[in-house]
């Protein structure tokens, strides 16, 4: 995935083609997912592609997949972090007590020359605390 997302970095037509593909699969994926779930909490955890950056107001990933679904998702994200500051702040996630933390980290760790190990390494201590907790994780 580090490597894609560096290719997307320099495509940015194929990467739109991406999100506007990758959003109508997830809508589907996370409707059946809560089809029969009582919590119905969902937190898009991640860098700046889950702010919204670069994107007009409510046109940003977040809002046109909750839309899709038509349930509100709480927007996690916070522009420039990497999967080490991402891991430092979890427990705010779990704090919500979500039923699915939608994860996009690890751009901005390319961008930073973290090395490949140490990037999954935190992604899957992130993956393991938001598990722990009870939820489910769809990586981005």
């Amino acid at each position: 995935m580090l490597i894609c997302m560096k290719d997307i970095k320099e495509h940015r037509v194929s990467a739109t083609l991406l999100i506007i593909s990758f959003v109508a699969v997830l809508s589907m994926s996370v409707s059946a997912l809560f089809a029969q779930s009582q919590n119905s909490t969902i937190v898009a955890f991640g860098d700046s592609f889950i702010v919204g950056v670069g994107s007009t107001s409510g046109n940003d990933f977040v809002s046109i997949l909750s839309r899709d679904i038509n349930r509100p998702i709480t927007n996690a994200g916070v522009s420039g972090d990497t999967t080490a500051t991402a891991l430092a702040r979890v427990d705010n996630v779990v704090s919500l007590n979500p039923a699915l933390v939608l994860l996009f980290v690890g751009y901005n760790d390319v961008l930073q020359n973290v090395t490949q190990s140490v990037t999954m390494a935190n992604i899957l201590s992130i993956i393991d605390a938001i598990q722990q907790s009870g939820a489910q994780v769809i990586l981005i």
